[in-house]
């Protein structure tokens, strides 16, 4: 089988089975209600936070996951909190978002800057016609991705509204959910269609 030249990849945060869970409840719901582009599942798509996601030559794989095993290893696992939604009404994405600790930004902002020149200057066809904001093409033509840097904003996608004007009736239905975890590794995951991971290449664990 030929081997693709370039691999999209999703570096993430998992959630604990009691956050996984209540997202996947509440994406299902809000697709009982509303019309959506997709609904959370334990397989496919899965729950995740995203730390940095891009296209890479598929020749770098395995200098990613040295860099992720790398960092996992010298980071002490750490509280992360989901507290409040939002629902980006020019894309449709409905965000459990998380409280943006420093060690959120810092693992970030290494991981981009460690993993952003693997891209070798590589971007997804979709962001390559992307109708954004000056700053979303800053983003896309310097990193190959959206809301890096200082537009960072971790969080849980929980769907995508095919009608982004229900974005009020979103929040009536998904009321006021605060959860947390421990973030106990660094994940590795394909990415798919609306930022969405489909499936775990590897996973390192944090130190306890």
């Amino acid at each position: 089988m030929k081997m693709e030249k370039s691999i999209a990849l999703n570096i993430i945060y998992l959630p604990d089975e009691q956050t996984r869970n209540k997202a996947i409840e509440l994406s299902q719901k809000l697709a009982t209600e509303l019309f959506t582009e997709f609904v959370l599942n334990p397989q496919n798509p899965l729950p995740h936070i995203t730390i940095y996601q891009a296209l890479f030559p598929t020749k770098n794989l395995e200098k990613i996951k040295e860099f992720i095993k790398d960092l996992s290893s010298d980071i002490k696992a750490f509280e992360i909190e989901m507290n409040g939604f939002w629902v980006n009404v020019v894309r449709g994405f409905v965000w459990w978002n998380c409280v943006k600790i420093d060690q959120l930004v810092k693992i970030h902002l290494e991981t981009l800057e460690k993993l952003n020149p693997l891209r070798e200057g590589l971007v997804s066809e979709g962001l390559k016609t992307y109708p954004g904001t000056d700053d979303d093409k800053n983003d896309i033509e310097n990193y190959g991705s959206l809301l890096v840097g200082k537009r960072y904003t971790p969080h849980i996608t929980i769907t995508g509204l095919k009608n982004a004007d229900n974005d009020k009736k979103v929040l009536e239905i998904l009321g006021n959910q605060t959860n947390s975890f421990r973030a106990k590794s660094i994940s590795i995951g394909y990415l798919g269609n609306h930022g969405t991971v489909t499936e775990i290449i590897e996973s390192f664990s944090l130190l306890s």
